[in-house]
């Protein structure tokens, strides 16, 4: 008979693995309600939502662990949320018969004050060369007009895609400069209105709470067609992965950087509603897209989304990653569109103009009845 002292690794490995089983299957369904739980309710879950795709992975892992010791039972629980996880994937559109109808060539990307100024403006350049898109969103890229539609001040890698590429910068004009910080530039196109709105959650006209929202239209196969260029609240200006590490020990700096993460994610549902509303009242051909700060598994992603595709969804290639460039381990920027569109083709080609990664799609306009 052997000891009783022999029998306790075996115990101990016993509860490690059903602790990591049950952490797992919590995280889990955690991340795959958030898109269903408003944010007001249990924020953390958004946070959650982000590792989905990986927690999926870890599920694959352990049925195959589960089969191995014909555990049918376990077997049965992983391929049933890995079902759940295929049914929400692969939910795209079908790409629809686009023969013979003109491709309108979208893109959207976010580009902030970062790195060397010429090496971002060659890469853009390279990247809007290769790609040829009509319409370009971009994000935390400002630019500032005269009535007479000149452009007094931008970055080079967006201000030189204009004066070189031929492409317009589409932007406000009044008897005085006006500024935006989302430009909308546009090729082989027809602008007919540009509206820029603000939107802000605290009582305060406080700048750094500002988010706006850019509502274009333009003309494209003789029908209207309204385009919103979306940047979402963001984490914030405070990074903690940029704050000096001798403060990473202190629960105060974490306890900090928890209340902004809550207050960003709570701001951007709000955000969510009051755009949906006005997505909402669009009767015609309708283009949303930017940068969400949020992947496909997030409320304010669903409660935007609603009535509308996902091009990359639909007929998208690749992992389809946007951030961070160097390591894109989640889709935050998207192209959504209406029922009016079909849509071809939607990627996410390599570039050094951001620390985004530009997204693409290819759409052709259905032929009124």
């Amino acid at each position: 008979m052997k000891p009783a002292a022999s029998k306790r690794p075996t115990r101990l490995r016993h509860v490690l693995l059903w602790s990591l089983e049950g952490g797992l299957l919590l995280l889990f369904l955690g991340g795959y309600l958030a898109r269903y739980i408003h944010p007001e309710t249990l924020w953390w879950l958004q946070m959650v939502a982000i590792g989905l795709p990986y927690l999926s992975l870890l599920v694959g892992v352990g049925l195959l662990v589960w089969g191995g010791q014909r555990r049918w039972r376990w077997v049965g629980i992983h391929a049933l949320l890995l079902l759940l996880v295929w049914g929400r994937y692969g939910e795209g559109n079908q790409k629809g018969t686009v023969e013979g109808l003109p491709a309108l060539r979208v893109m959207t990307l976010n580009m902030p004050a970062h790195g060397d100024k010429e090496a971002r403006w060659q890469a853009m350049r390279a990247l809007v060369e290769a790609q040829q898109p009509n319409m370009i969103t971009t994000q935390e890229a400002p630019l500032s007009f005269h009535d007479r539609g000149a452009r007094v001040r931008g970055r080079c890698f967006i201000r030189c895609v204009a004066d070189s590429l031929g492409y317009t910068a589409y932007g406000p004009t009044a008897s005085r400069p006006t500024y935006t910080v989302q430009p909308v530039l546009a090729k082989g196109v027809v602008l007919t209105s540009f509206e820029q709105r603000i939107l802000n959650p605290t009582p305060e006209d406080d700048p750094e709470a500002r988010t706006f929202v850019i509502r274009t239209t333009f003309r494209w196969e003789e029908q209207e067609v309204v385009l919103y260029n979306l940047h979402m609240r963001s984490y914030g200006a405070r990074k903690f992965w940029r704050e000096d590490e001798s403060h990473w020990l202190s629960l105060g700096f974490w306890w900090r950087y928890w209340k902004q993460y809550r207050e960003a994610v709570r701001v951007r549902a709000w955000e969510a509603e009051q755009i949906r509303q006005w997505l909402a009242a669009e009767t015609g051909p309708l283009i949303v897209m930017g940068d969400f700060n949020g992947t496909s598994d997030t409320w304010a992603y669903r409660h935007l989304r609603h009535g509308l595709q996902d091009a990359f969804a639909a007929a998208g290639t690749g992992w389809g990653g946007t951030y961070h460039r160097r390591l894109p381990f989640a889709r935050i920027d998207h192209i959504l569109v209406s029922a009016h569109w079909y849509v071809a083709d939607a990627a996410v080609p390599a570039s050094q103009a951001s620390d985004h990664l530009p997204l693409l799609a290819t759409l052709h306009l259905r032929p009124v009845e």
